[in-house]
């Protein structure tokens, strides 16, 4: 499935790679020392190596270069959620996904948002935090991987930034009007899971209206190979 519209933008998220190419440029007369060169090459990097597995320098844990399946799982879960839990207005079938991940909100610190609605913060939550917090740093695309049978869009950053500026206050009421049939504009953030991969947790936004946002984290946990929503815990509303 592949919603097409003149304004919204699609974007499949791609990652570069860069190598750096070391010449070593030799006179002719030089060529006869190149075995030696090279001994005293591999000599050095050997020392270095050495060096370095015995210095104190911590090990760095190799960086994601784009959104796993597993997560993908997760948003799709929470599309289904949110689809159910919407109150669908005639004509109205369509989400619109911002196309990049979101940092969770600053104020909405996990531990306060757990204690305030009520919900346990056991060992396998913590470690879900502790993954999410690991992986916000970075932003990546998110592209047309979710299991969600519905109609959705993506939405540039810059175009959400337009049309949710308090200065300009018709800006979503006029979105509305170039795309009629929206529900509501939603943003993820990267998702968090527990050692076992059996509970995750994420923070969502959705736009609904000029007035009408919300933020919240989810908790989910693995049943039978499907996740499921155990909880929103909501963390602010507009």
């Amino acid at each position: 499935m592949k919603p097409v519209s003149s304004k919204l933008r699609e974007i499949d998220g791609t990652v570069g790679s860069t190598s750096l190419l070391i010449g070593v440029s030799l006179k002719a007369s030089e060529w006869s020392s190149l075995p030696i060169l090279l001994l005293s090459i591999v000599l050095i990097s050997g020392c270095g190596k050495q060096g370095a597995s015995q210095s104190d320098a911590p090990s760095l844990k190799p960086q994601a270069t784009s959104i796993r399946s597993d997560e993908y799982a997760v948003y799709s879960a929470l599309l289904k959620h949110l689809d159910k839990e919407d109150n669908k207005e005639e004509g109205l079938r369509r989400f619109i996904v911002r196309d990049s991940t979101q940092h969770p909100l600053d104020a909405c610190i996990p531990v306060e948002v757990f204690r305030r609605n009520n919900q346990v913060m056991t060992s396998n939550w913590q470690q879900a935090i502790n993954d999410l917090k690991e992986k916000q740093g970075i932003s990546f695309r998110l592209s047309e991987h979710f299991d969600f049978q519905n109609s959705y869009a993506f939405i540039a950053d810059n175009k959400f930034n337009t049309i949710t500026d308090t200065s300009n206050k018709d800006g979503f009421l006029a979105f509305r009007q170039e795309h009629p049939d929206i529900r509501c504009i939603v943003s993820f953030s990267r998702v968090g899971f527990d050692g076992d991969k059996l509970k995750a947790v994420v923070y969502s936004e959705s736009w609904c209206g000029p007035l009408s946002g919300t933020g919240d984290y989810y908790t989910l946990t693995l049943v039978g190979g499907f996740w499921k929503i155990d909880k929103n815990l909501n963390c602010w509303v507009s």
